[in-house]
């Protein structure tokens, strides 16, 4: 078994402290800077999906960079049991295979009232 890195254990005991104390927790959403592909890489590896970049959301010295929002599933109560019987990351979410896989959904629109 390869040794994780300091970030991925962490990752790992929040989403872990998550499951056990907070059971009500549906989902996480976090924020990643433009361009950081390590933070990249590692939310990907723990079942986090980026659903869209916010431009120009923060103001570095080399100029504005942009935020890509990721989110996670949490898996409910009922849904915990079968996670050993199959491949899962640690988040809940089926392991993906490849990037264009963990596109959101679009949203279903709303019938006019």
């Amino acid at each position: 078994m390869a040794r994780r890195r300091p970030g991925h254990r962490l990752v790992e005991a929040a989403l872990d402290y998550l499951r056990q104390h907070r059971p009500g927790v549906t989902a996480v959403a976090l924020t990643v800077t433009e361009g950081n592909m390590p933070a990249l890489a590692l939310y990907q590896g723990a079942g986090f999906c980026a659903f869209g970049t916010e431009p120009m959301a923060i103001r570095a010295p080399a100029g504005y960079l942009g935020k890509v929002h990721m989110w996670c599933r949490m898996p409910q109560r009922a849904e915990r049991a079968p996670l050993t019987a199959t491949p899962r990351t640690g988040c809940g979410a089926p392991r993906l295979r490849s990037r264009s896989a963990c596109r959101a959904r679009p949203a279903t629109p709303r019938p006019r009232q």
